[in-house]
């Protein structure tokens, strides 16, 4: 067991080994975000404009309860790793049957209250009446995927959490296949319009998380379950809860924030929801590799930390420098030069004042994403380190902000400013990470290394 192939991550060169490592955890990241846009570009193109409002008004809601759950599998997995650092096997495996336990407690309890809460949370957020059947039909399918959502993603993380990153992405990469035949067949076979995507995504859902399953139990002896190892372990779990929650309210953050600007986005009438949705889903997507690298860099840094190899964790933060700047230029000038080109994906060629909207936002939101990757840089660090409050409120500090912004921009400017909105809240959350970064090292640190 020692000698896995993970334990590259405790001994190659840092830049190397976290290249390898996160390839795949970019390339994975990329196919799920298009695993998303594959409904919206379907929908928009084929159903109608007001259908594409419909997602992206449903869009932040099912983040919200989607990141919630997978938020707790990525807190599991940082476990997982420290345990492997350390070379504990037995307390891996106690863990990952912990974790398994409270994680479907866990998306359980977030499921009921996603049934019960999500029409009255589409009226507070003034949905039109004439797509809010819709979106709330479609939200209802996605939501009775959650259990198969959390399935799905506790399996990949342990996995990720032992150094394969390859193997999810290789299920990923199956179930997104899945989900855009079954979306063209639903949609465009059936004309079952929104629902026919929902029902697409659900079914998608379900198979990628009984192949992941039956993978582990047949190949991955590490975190693999027999009827002896279905333990309950109460010190593990308020570990794992710690962890888990502190990531789940992160994620849960950045939706509820989505969630609070889309209510002043709503107010404008369908065709600003539908450049908005456009324009967020290629803010997800660009966004999307460094998130990647981020997820390597955590998994890089919490087995390190269990190896108590502490010079190799500032070595591998220094050398992430290099990739911020690269991913952040190149992904700048991309959505800068071609925003109309990335709107039109998702509209059809009529909708000429949504894809002015969709433009404008991703033009808008495009200049800032060294800053934004400067903070996710900093929040893996925080994340992988067991730094929880300063990781949860690095999130907490931009959204709030964002919303501030957005209404005030609003207010005193019109709807064009509030698409800065989310470049002037990433200003904020840098100052407030650089400052954290420079107090951790120093206090607990600059002597060690």
């Amino acid at each position: 067991m020692e000698n896995s192939k993970a334990n590259y991550l405790l001994y190659e060169k840092p830049f190397v080994a976290i290249l390898k490592f996160s390839l795949f955890f970019i390339i994975g990241d990329l196919f799920q975000q298009l695993y998303n846009v594959v409904d919206s570009i379907i929908v928009g193109k084929f159903v109608s404009t007001q259908a594409l409002a419909a997602i992206g008004v449903a869009s932040p809601i099912m983040s919200l309860v989607m990141f919630m759950i997978i938020g707790f599998t990525i807190g599991s997995g940082i476990i997982f790793s420290r345990f492997f650092g350390e070379k504990d096997y037995l307390k891996l495996k106690k863990s990952v049957s912990t974790a398994l336990f409270v994680g479907l407690a866990f998306t359980i309890v977030v499921s009921i209250f996603s049934f019960a809460l999500c029409k009255p949370f589409l009226i507070l957020l003034q949905t039109p009446n004439e797509i809010l059947k819709d979106t709330l039909n479609y939200l209802y399918i996605i939501f009775a995927a959650n259990i198969f959502t959390f399935l799905y993603n506790f399996f990949c993380y342990a996995i990720r959490s032992i150094g394969d990153s390859f193997v999810p992405l290789v299920f990923l990469i199956v179930s997104i296949f899945i989900n855009a035949v079954l979306d063209l067949l639903f949609v465009l076979g059936f004309n079952m319009g929104i629902q026919g995507a929902a029902f697409a995504t659900l079914l998608a859902q379900i198979i990628a998380s009984i192949m992941v399953i039956i993978y582990t139990y047949k190949k991955v002896e590490l975190i693999k379950l027999g009827k002896k190892d279905f333990v309950f372990d109460t010190q593990l779990a308020k570990s794992i809860l710690s962890y888990s929650s502190a990531v789940s309210l992160q994620q849960t953050f950045v939706y509820i924030g989505r969630i609070s600007v889309q209510g002043l986005f709503n107010s404008y009438g369908t065709e600003v929801i539908a450049g908005v949705n456009a324009a967020e889903k290629i803010n997800a997507l660009f966004q999307t590799p460094f998130r990647g690298y981020a997820n390597a860099l955590t998994t890089y840094y919490s087995q390190n930390l269990g190896a108590k190899q502490i010079g190799r964790i500032f070595q591998g933060y220094k050398t992430s420098w290099i990739m911020v700047f690269i991913m952040g230029g190149i992904f700048s000038v991309i959505g800068c030069v071609f925003s109309d080109q990335f709107a039109a994906l998702f509209m059809q060629e009529e909708s000429t004042s949504a894809l002015e909207y969709g433009s404008k936002f991703i033009w808008a939101m495009s200049i800032g994403f060294v800053l934004a990757f400067i903070i996710v840089q900093h929040q893996s660090f925080m994340r992988g380190m067991g730094y929880l409050k300063i990781f949860f409120f690095s999130t907490v500090i931009a959204i709030v902000f964002r919303i501030i912004f957005s209404y005030l921009f609003d207010h005193i400017f019109g709807l064009d400013a509030v698409f800065f909105a989310p470049v002037c809240s990433w200003v904020i959350g840098l100052l407030y990470n650089l400052i954290s970064m420079i107090v951790v090292y120093k206090k607990d640190y600059s002597k060690q290394n």
